[in-house]
């Protein structure tokens, strides 16, 4: 009995800690920062050494000043939520303090200043020799968020650990709501996490998070199936009213990664704005369309039944001249 005791707590210590296996998705960022107090990484701070997620680990940016600048820092603020970066360097110890993770990628470099995610850039894996705690990259964000200026349509993620997860909440009608998982499969999922420049969603619903009482629900039985997967627009618009169908404890959680072999390379910035004044701007040119093609064909009805009426006319003044005629000759 002890044996087996013993051989059950020998698997359960080898077993995979779900701290940082499991539940984090492939090119998750967050900021490691001691200014308050024991160092402390967090995907909620604008300030910090640069900790991204790959390939199961956390990890540092290995400083590059060929290819790290400016770009690249908005890039990581812009995948935090924050409006672009204000500063950004190299030798982040100095700053924020030694961390314990070692740097897994340098040499970044993003071509588009429209990239949501660093992961979209390109980059490679970094080595021991040339990378330690003096080419740690550090950033400090602007405290401004990306969502002063949404659109119809916008999706973000709120109430996660890190920005890559989190509550799903779309704008509508000038006011942020959240979508109801009802009839939600990884299509719809996979959909949020594009739109906001990941591959891929890995889990969805499985986040202990929900809207509040006063929040609407604006989209129910979304449906991204038989769709372009880019943006939430293209699957549905926003409604004139909330659903009425769904409760706060039917909201959708997402949590979302990227993967570099995938043929989706994640959506840009601009890449959904406008998909809702371009389905409105198409339905009126429909109904414009539609009107002019009813108002030719009753034109053209107008025209035959005025010149049927002609014929007819003509035809029964011919045939009365004809009638005379013959009356005259008898």
């Amino acid at each position: 009995m002890k044996s087996s005791f013993f051989a059950l707590l020998l698997v359960c210590a080898a077993a995979p800690v779900a701290v940082q296996g499991e539940q984090v998705g492939n090119g998750t960022i967050r900021l490691f920062s001691n200014k308050t107090g024991p160092g402390v990484a967090s995907g909620a701070t604008n300030a910090g050494i640069i900790q991204i997620y790959i390939d199961d680990q956390w990890g540092n940016i290995c400083s590059n000043q060929t290819t790290f600048g400016q770009r690249e820092a908005d890039t990581v603020c812009y995948q935090l939520g924050y409006n672009g970066a204000d500063s950004f360097g190299a030798y982040g110890a100095a700053l924020f303090g030694v961390d314990t993770s070692a740097a897994v990628i340098k040499d970044v470099h993003c071509d588009s200043d429209q990239y949501q995610v660093l992961s979209q850039c390109q980059y490679s894996p970094a080595d021991s020799n040339s990378c330690n705690d003096k080419t740690d990259v550090h950033v400090t964000c602007s405290t401004t968020d990306i969502w002063g200026d949404p659109y119809d349509g916008m999706v973000r993620l709120v109430e996660g650990s890190y920005s890559s997860e989190g509550l799903v909440e779309v704008y509508c009608n000038k006011e942020w709501g959240t979508v109801c998982d009802d009839g939600i499969d990884d299509d719809e999922a996979d959909t949020v996490c594009v739109q906001l420049g990941y591959t891929k969603s890995f889990k969805w619903d499985k986040l202990p998070i929900r809207g509040n009482g006063s929040q609407p629900i604006w989209l129910d039985n979304l449906y991204c199936g038989h769709t372009d997967k880019t943006c939430i627009g293209y699957c549905q618009t926003c409604p004139s009213k909330e659903s009425t169908d769904c409760s706060h404890g039917e909201d959708l959680t997402v949590q979302c990664t990227y993967n570099k072999a995938s043929f989706e390379k994640g959506s840009l910035r601009t890449t959904c704005t406008g998909i809702e004044d371009s389905w409105w701007t198409f339905i009126h040119i429909v109904i414009i369309a539609a009107a002019g093609l009813v108002g030719f064909i009753l034109c053209c009805l107008c025209v035959c039944l005025s010149f049927c009426c002609c014929c007819a006319a003509g035809a029964k003044k011919k045939k009365k001249v004809i009638n005379t005629a013959y009356t005259q000759f008898d």
